[in-house]
């Protein structure tokens, strides 16, 4: 999977294999939610998507997607 890009919010470019919604949750590598929610997908393909990030503090941070997790740095 391709590293998320930093700049001020992460940008995550996403596979999907069908039109649906995708459940996403950015945690903190001990656990704690830090927020949640679901990101509409048109239809099979690679999307990009955004999460800002502006309020968390610098460090490591896992986003995990349906059955996909991603490390995201800030």
């Amino acid at each position: 999977s391709t590293m998320p890009v930093y700049d001020g919010s992460w940008t995550v470019a996403l596979t999907a294999g069908s039109i649906g919604t995708l459940p996403y949750r950015l945690v903190t590598p001990s656990g704690q939610i830090l927020t949640e929610g679901t990101w509409e997908v048109p239809g099979a393909g690679s999307w990009v998507y955004t999460l800002p990030a502006h309020s968390y503090s610098s460090g490591i941070y896992l986003l995990q997607v349906g059955d996909q997790v991603y490390r995201l740095v800030k």
